[in-house]
C-alpha cells in the first residue's frame, strides 16, 4: 500500500468520525453560526475528546501529503497588482460571496500551551535600625487628621458586582467552527497540503 492509498483510507475514516459528530450534535454543516448556541459541559467535553485526536490525525496526513508537492514560482507583485486592477473594473467581482464571507481555515499547527507567568520576586526593604523620634513638625497635624473624617466624610465605596451564576452551559461557536473547518479540510486535503508546502518554502 502506497502513501496515497493510506492517506485516502485514513481520510475516509476521519470523514465518518466527523459525520458522526455532526449527527450526535444534530448540527448541519455549512451554516454561518451553530444551530444551538449553548450546550451542557459534559456534551461539550465528549465532542472535544473526539475532535482533538481527529485534528491531530489530519495534521499528520497533511504533513505526509505535503512532502511530494512541488510549488510553482509565484508571480511578481507588479503582475498581481495589474491583474487585481483589471478584475476590479468588472462589475460584481468585488462583491464578497457568502462562501468567502464565512470561510473557515483549518489550523495546520496546534496552539502552543501557555505557561503561567512566574511570580514576581518581592523586594522587602530592611527596617532601619534607628527610627526618628519626631514624626511631624506641625503640632496640629494629628488634630487635622482626626477632624477630617467628621467635616469631610470619605465617599462611600462602590457596590460590589453581582456574583456570576454558573448555569452549566458552554458556548458552541468555537466548537462548531472547528468541526466545520475539519470537515472542509478533509474534503479538500490537497489544498491544505499546498498551504503547508507554501509555508515551508
Amino acid at each position: 500500500m502506497n502513501n496515497s492509498e493510506a492517506i485516502e483510507n485514513h481520510r475516509t475514516a476521519l470523514l465518518r468520525i466527523v459525520a458522526g459528530l455532526f449527527a450526535f450534535m444534530e448540527w448541519v454543516p455549512g451554516l454561518d453560526v451553530a444551530p444551538i448556541e449553548r450546550i451542557t459541559r459534559p456534551v461539550y467535553y465528549a465532542v472535544q475528546r473526539l475532535l482533538l485526536p481527529a485534528e491531530s490525525a489530519l495534521r499528520r496526513l497533511i504533513v505526509v501529503m505535503a512532502q511530494g508537492i512541488v510549488l510553482k514560482p509565484r508571480k511578481s507583485r507588479a503582475g498581481r497588482s495589474s491583474v487585481k486592477a483589471e478584475n476590479s473594473e468588472v462589475p460584481g467581482d468585488s462583491e464578497v460571496t457568502p462562501n468567502q464571507k464565512c470561510r473557515r481555515l483549518f489550523r495546520l499547527f496546534e496552539a502552543l500551551k501557555r505557561r503561567p507567568p512566574a511570580k514576581p520576586v518581592r523586594y522587602i526593604e530592611p527596617e532601619p535600625k534607628v527610627r526618628p523620634r519626631i514624626w511631624s513638625i506641625d503640632p496640629y497635624d494629628e488634630l487635622r487628621k482626626h477632624y477630617a473624617g467628621i467635616f469631610f466624610p470619605p465617599p462611600a465605596p462602590p457596590a460590589p458586582p453581582p456574583p456570576k451564576v454558573d448555569d452549566g452551559l458552554v458556548g458552541t461557536a468555537k466548537l462548531y467552527n472547528r468541526l466545520a473547518a475539519l470537515k472542509d479540510a478533509l474534503e479538500n486535503i490537497e489544498a491544505q497540503a499546498k498551504r503547508l508546502a507554501r509555508w515551508q518554502a
